[in-house]
């Protein structure tokens, strides 16, 4: 099983931070989740390629995004973007892991 964790911040109202992930063939999940106990409301989007291959707000726990079962069947460089689902800012753990078949 594969996993990838970074923190990071958005720094302003409507910032965009971009995390380019090359992903092999499998199911994934990208979640975000709170920092030192700070929960930032957050949006994720996946892309490949400008192609948008999923998008979420608050699926996970409170404000939190997640995408479950992305399923990917070639092996490509993915974009995650992440930014706050208004106008706010604040700390996130963007975490991605290979889910188990």
């Amino acid at each position: 099983m594969h996993r990838r964790r970074w923190v990071g911040w958005i720094d302003a109202a409507y910032d965009v931070d971009t995390f380019e992930v090359w992903l092999e063939p499998g199911s994934w999940t990208i979640a975000t989740h709170a920092y030192c106990g700070e929960a930032t409301d957050t949006a994720l989007s996946v892309s490949v390629d400008e192609t948008l291959h999923g998008s979420d707000d608050d699926s996970g726990p409170g404000t939190l995004a997640e995408i479950t079962s992305l399923v990917v069947d070639t092996a490509a460089l993915h974009t995650i973007a992440v930014s706050h689902s208004g106008a706010g800012s604040g700390p996130y753990v963007l975490d991605i892991t290979e889910t188990e078949d």
